[in-house]
């Protein structure tokens, strides 16, 4: 659907071989679902291996298909075959496997009996996924659509670096979403653990872009200076990504749905909106603003969200623990009563 609404020229290659790679973007998008399915039963049965031998297993396995393309082959084609067969193919396999190794089975009788605050939940958490992933792919589709093939390849370079080095907080959420959500874990203690992790890890990252943005020139050329120019910039708006993405995570497992979709949609408003008036403007400067700036944004609605939800949770806690200490002392007094 997606495609057919966004069909920029660079896709032609992809549409010239006929309906196949339409269909290729179908299996590929399923076996990257099947593939996450996989690493989020692994991490809540704490087999961290099998999540880490899967990663590696995709990200090694492509390097050597992708040495086996010739420039006389339909290269766009083969480069993107290569990068989703590997993934696929653990998502095929890694799904049924996930089965053994919790000792489970789907099934899909008998029915829960919590159907409906399961679906409920699962449709927040979807709508909210889709929200805070939309820039990832709406931004350089904004991109590629206003700027040149030359000027785009620079901002690709750079998106490259800083969209892999942001799922490290992606990553750790999806730890802290399979963890929080064991019943006796304290999440708040898990939360602050996360941040620290993920902050320092973004920190240090976008120190060393700030320091080391001049390799992209002695690696790519002296026409990839665009790229060396707005890494710094874009690779900084990972730290306050990694507070509203765990932010976000502490809303899921809590179930503060209003608070779940507030998050995403003030983040996703926030990039693309100023980044559709900017980048026809200024190009990819403009994009590395817009990512910047809506980080920023991101990362204040959610600390006003956790806040506000912690006052609120502690305002109903106590109402409960008040109401729960009524009813134990009116049950005290009917005892005393009937003992007399």
């Amino acid at each position: 659907g997606f495609l057919s609404l966004v069909h920029p020229p660079s896709t032609e290659p992809l549409f010239a071989a006929g309906g196949i790679w339409p269909a290729a973007f179908v299996v590929s998008v399923v076996g990257a679902a099947l593939s996450m399915i996989f690493d989020v039963r692994c991490m809540t049965i704490r087999r961290w291996g099998w999540v880490l031998g899967r990663i590696t297993l995709v990200s090694v396995g492509r390097l050597p298909l992708v040495l086996w393309i010739h420039p006389d082959t339909d290269p766009q084609l083969w480069l993107f075959a290569w990068s989703v067969i590997p993934l696929v193919a653990t998502g095929v396999i890694g799904a049924p496997l996930a089965n053994r190794l919790s000792g489970g089975h789907n099934r899909l009788r008998p029915r829960p009996r919590a159907t409906a605050a399961m679906i409920r939940y699962s449709a927040v958490n979807f709508v909210s996924t889709i929200g805070y992933q939309a820039p990832y792919f709406a931004l350089p589709v904004i991109v590629l659509a206003h700027v040149g093939a030359d000027t785009n390849a620079a901002f690709y370079v750079a998106w490259g670096v800083v969209s892999t080095t942001c799922w490290i907080p992606y990553a750790i959420g999806q730890a802290l979403l399979a963890e929080g959500g064991k019943e006796g874990h304290a999440i708040h203690g898990q939360v602050r653990m996360a941040l620290l992790i993920a902050i320092a890890i973004m920190g240090v990252a976008s120190v060393a872009a700030f320091l080391g943005s001049g390799i992209i020139t002695v690696v790519y050329g002296k026409q990839y200076a665009d790229a060396a120019k707005i890494l710094p910039e874009m690779m900084l708006a990972g730290v306050p990504w990694a507070i509203s993405s765990l932010y976000l995570t502490e809303a899921r497992v809590l179930h503060r749905h209003v608070s779940t979709v507030f998050i995403t949609t003030s983040l996703t408003l926030a990039i693309i909106v100023p980044a559709l008036y900017l980048v026809p403007h200024a190009g990819i400067e403009g994009a590395a603003h817009s990512w910047l700036f809506g980080n920023v944004v991101g990362m204040v609605v959610a600390l006003i969200a956790h806040f506000l939800g912690d006052r609120l949770g502690h305002s109903s806690a106590s109402l409960l623990g008040d109401a729960i200490s009524g009813v134990e002392a009116h049950v005290v007094a009917v005892e005393a009563t009937h003992t007399t």
